[in-house]
């Protein structure tokens, strides 16, 4: 599995950390059907399967840079996790737990998110309900404070997300050109409000089912 993993990546030409160089196709279908997941909550540790044979997970064996990766099952296999044969977690284990039939492609790749949630984060913020350990801004609340060249990005991307770990959080959802030219524009910016308090920006991974993973920085 680990000689596998090695492989994909390689031959990817991408090994999944930071975002995809430009040209790179996004993982197809955009959106999915979600069959079944995992989430471990605390830490980078979750596997979302879905009704076209992606397997997404991070963490887990094998995965030593702890990056997003897709590998595809077969109809079979996805039937397999739907009557709870295989469960989503044993991915993270190892992908021979599931038969060898079961797999479409079992060497892993990097997956490629069709764009990120961009979240603002503030050590005094408490504004953006739903999260679990407070600080997050709703993004119409801090947008001023960012130069005008991020504003014109972020501006109008508000999108309410509801995952287990970030129930009902507010941010700004943008593509992939858009979370590339944002990270050119705030290299080496520090965002303050008017108290002089530091705004957090978060890039966040968006899976095919219109969730995210915190998995970009």
């Amino acid at each position: 599995m680990l000689q596998a993993l090695a492989r994909s990546i390689r031959d990817a030409g991408w090994d999944g950390v930071g975002f995809p160089p430009e040209g790179t196709a996004p993982s197809t279908p955009v959106e999915g059907e979600l069959v079944a997941h995992y989430d471990a909550i605390l830490g980078p540790t979750y596997v979302f399967v879905y009704a076209d044979g992606r397997v997404i997970s991070g963490g887990g064996i094998g995965n030593t840079n702890g990056t997003t990766r897709e590998q595809r099952l077969t109809p079979e296999g996805v039937e397999l996790v739907r009557s709870g044969a295989v469960e989503p977690r044993d991915f993270l284990l190892s992908s021979t737990l599931a038969p060898a039939g079961a797999w479409e492609d079992l060497d892993s790749k990097p997956y490629v998110p069709s764009g990120y949630a961009v979240c603002f984060y503030q050590e005094s913020g408490d504004a953006n309900p739903g999260t679990m350990n407070g600080g997050y801004e709703y993004p119409s609340r801090v947008l001023s404070f960012f130069p005008a060249r991020a504003q014109d990005i972020l501006r109008g991307k508000d999108h309410t997300y509801g995952n287990p770990r970030n129930n009902g959080l507010e941010c700004s959802e943008v593509t992939t050109d858009e979370a590339r030219a944002l990270d050119d524009i705030l290299r080496g910016v520090k965002v303050e409000d008017a108290e002089g308090d530091v705004i957090f920006v978060e890039v966040n991974t968006l899976l095919p089912h219109g969730e995210w993973v915190n998995t970009a920085g």
